[in-house]
């Protein structure tokens, strides 16, 4: 339940403003356009939020409040963007990253690309939440709510390799945060979309660097990995696979 209202507030609140009897499919889908440009959802979250709304119709058709069919039923999901889910950064690209990028851009960077953290759960980390060679998952964050990380395996350890640690140890010598290791003036967490807009990509784009965003480090991490001579059960470890016959 807390799912589906951290999702409402998410994506969809505020955004419909036509009665529910003037609702189409086409809003639907116009809508769901939207969401995805915005937000930048997987067609398998964009699948939920359809959902989500579609599950507001159902109850409004069964309690009497709207009669006819549901129009969200018939809309199709837009197809996401994908730039960012088919490249995948090399050792030489992330190096040439870190040397360019501050703190603490430069840690989240590592984190990302040798954690393989997600935006939300990278937000969600708190001081003690590391141990000075590995951190717990715990959470993640979604703009200002909390939730459960993603995934079966989300919650665990997942240990950092000395690249990675070293910097969040100099972050965290330099800013000794209270709340968040990545956290706002406020206290709250980071905002990371804003950090990429106004700090990531103008550095990368003066040095002629691209960027496919966070989410791009996912891709080939257990080969960089690989390269760097880390222990196969350590990439295990670090990908939250079951077995690490699936990492081989």
């Amino acid at each position: 339940m807390n799912g589906y209202k951290n999702m409402w507030n998410l994506y969809l609140k505020g955004r419909l403003d036509l009665p529910l009897r003037d609702f189409r499919t086409v809003n639907c889908e116009r809508l769901l356009q939207v969401i995805a440009l915005e937000q930048n959802l997987s067609s398998a979250a964009l699948k939920h939020v359809k959902h989500l709304l579609s599950g507001v119709f159902r109850y409004a058709i069964r309690t009497g409040a709207l009669n006819g069919m549901n129009p969200v039923q018939a809309a199709c999901i837009p197809r996401p963007r994908t730039g960012s889910e088919t490249h995948a950064d090399g050792l030489d690209q992330i190096q040439k990253m870190l040397d360019i990028l501050p703190q603490p851009a430069k840690t989240i960077v590592a984190i990302a690309a040798f954690a393989r953290l997600r935006k939300g759960e990278l937000r969600a980390l708190r001081p003690g939440d590391y141990d000075g060679t590995s951190l717990k998952i715990q959470r993640a964050a979604w703009r200002r709510y909390m939730t459960e990380p993603k995934g079966k395996r989300g919650i665990g350890t997942v240990p950092l390799i000395p690249t990675a640690a070293r910097l969040l140890d100099e972050h965290l010598a330099s800013v000794k945060p209270e709340n968040f290791i990545f956290e706002t003036v406020h206290g709250g967490p980071a905002d990371l979309e804003g950090m990429v807009r106004k700090i990531i990509r103008p550095k990368l784009a003066e040095a002629g660097l691209p960027w496919y965003g966070l989410h791009a480090f996912r891709r080939g991490m257990a080969t960089n990995l690989h390269e760097l001579g880390i222990a196969d059960v350590v990439i295990q470890a670090i990908l939250r696979h079951s077995d690490v016959g699936v990492t081989r």
